[in-house]
């Protein structure tokens, strides 16, 4: 899952929280703009931590703000516009320009919609996987032909081409690492038992179990990649 297309969304996010630094609160810990008094002029998610949070302090804002209850901005939230409030009843405990609380709720929509999009994508790529399995696992399973191929107890060809083109191995023990040269398969011949082909060596990697029959094809995950061989049952 890539995250470029989430990076960009919030890179340009970032630039609108930083616009909303531009405008200025003046906080008095008193009514009538009066006690100690600090500016700000960005967020603040705890007033508490430097002093100044409580209820009936008077403002002088610049700009539109929000004005939360609780830390983090989170309790009863409102949005005063600019001028001076020589009261505040509500207690204060956090605020932040309005053109970073819009933002942030912009952001959160736009990280939503991006995961479902993602998770939309997954799914399908899956249904498709799983009907690719489905297709690999329906093979013409038809007795081998008695010609030059003939069966022999406990044996599979390898065919280098789809449709059994070319000229064939014939494998009748477990191979634990096919030869460079041997490794590109893409159809077989299974004469007797299971045999269980794998794209890594040793037996790991991706594996499929092949029963007796015939496999025109070996499907897109395994066509020219089989690097071992064993029989199973």
């Amino acid at each position: 899952m890539s995250l470029r297309p989430l990076s960009l969304i919030l890179a340009a996010l970032g630039l609108a929280v930083s616009s909303a630094h531009a405008a200025r609160i003046q906080i008095y810990q008193q009514p009538n703009f009066t006690g100690s008094e600090i500016t700000l002029s960005g967020e603040t998610p705890d007033l508490g931590g430097i002093g100044f949070a409580g209820q009936g302090a008077s403002l002088v804002l610049s700009e539109r703000w929000e004005v939360c209850s609780e830390a983090n901005y989170r309790g009863q939230c409102t949005v005063l516009g600019p001028g001076r409030y020589a009261r505040v009843n509500q207690n204060i405990q956090s605020i932040r320009p309005l053109g970073a609380a819009i933002a942030e709720a912009q952001r959160e929509q736009m990280q939503s919609e991006w995961v479902q999009r993602e998770q939309r994508r997954e799914a399908i790529e899956q249904r498709q996987e799983r009907r690719e399995d489905r297709r690999e696992d329906r093979h013409d399973r038809t007795p081998p032909p008695p010609a030059r191929y003939a069966a022999r107890a406990g044996a599979i060809d390898l065919f280098p081409g789809p449709d059994f083109r070319g000229r064939p191995i014939r494998v009748e023990r477990d191979v634990s690492s096919l030869a460079r040269q041997d490794d590109q398969v893409s159809s077989v011949i299974v004469h007797e038992g299971v045999w269980e082909l794998c794209t890594e060596p040793g037996f790991r990697g991706r594996c499929r179990a092949f029963e007796p029959g015939r496999y025109e094809s070996l499907g897109r995950r395994l066509d020219d990649r089989i690097s071992s061989v064993r029989r199973v049952r």
